[in-house]
């Protein structure tokens, strides 16, 4: 009996490795990136939010949502009004828009497994985004160099395993990172290059 205690204990220490640790990356950057306020090629010149195209949005969203979150997570992302959030951005930011946002693990430490097969591992992904704006006289897109943000919030992420793949079922914030000094701290990072 003491060995088989022995060896549950073991596994809830025993981290995911090589592919399975690819995965849960994936599905951290993912989740991560799926909220974001990404424009689709086919949007960049839109004039007007049609509800026909707000309801596309919120389709293509929602798709993408589901493939890295399950759980509190996506029915708390669910809420959110994918097509107000497009809009209100480019608006906030003079016209300019995102064109496409990547993400990459800059901190990771795994915490442990839950009893029902659960990861818990702290995080934190550093977003990179390229910007651009419309010029309608030309009806084509300017787009400006990415930019890596120098700030990542550190969460304490929970995966869950559903249909095969790891997806997030919670995440909680831990500390932040400036990520070219390395340094954690509960604060954020100063702004600035």
């Amino acid at each position: 009996m003491a060995g088989m205690v022995a060896a549950g204990y073991a596994w809830t220490c025993w981290p995911p490795g090589g592919a399975a640790k690819s995965e849960v990356e994936r599905a951290i950057v993912g989740y991560e990136l799926a909220p974001a306020p990404i424009w689709p090629p086919r949007y960049y010149g839109l004039t007007a939010m049609t509800p026909q195209i707000a309801a596309g949005l919120r389709a293509g969203y929602m798709r993408n949502l589901r493939l890295y979150a399950t759980g509190h997570v996506l029915a708390w992302l669910s809420r959110r009004d994918f097509p107000s959030s497009l809009t209100d951005n480019r608006r906030r930011a003079h016209g300019r828009f995102e064109l496409a946002g990547t993400g990459r693990v800059v901190y990771y430490r795994f915490r442990g497994r839950r009893p029902n097969g659960d990861l818990v591992i702290r995080a934190a992904v550093q977003h990179t985004f390229t910007t651009g704006r419309w010029e309608a006289r030309t009806r084509s897109v300017v787009a400006y160099p990415a930019v890596a943000l120098r700030e990542a919030v550190i969460y304490d992420y929970t995966l869950h395993r559903v249909d095969g793949r790891w997806k997030v079922a919670e995440a909680v914030g831990w500390q932040f990172l400036d990520v070219p000094s390395g340094r954690v701290s509960y604060d954020p990072p100063a702004s600035g290059p």
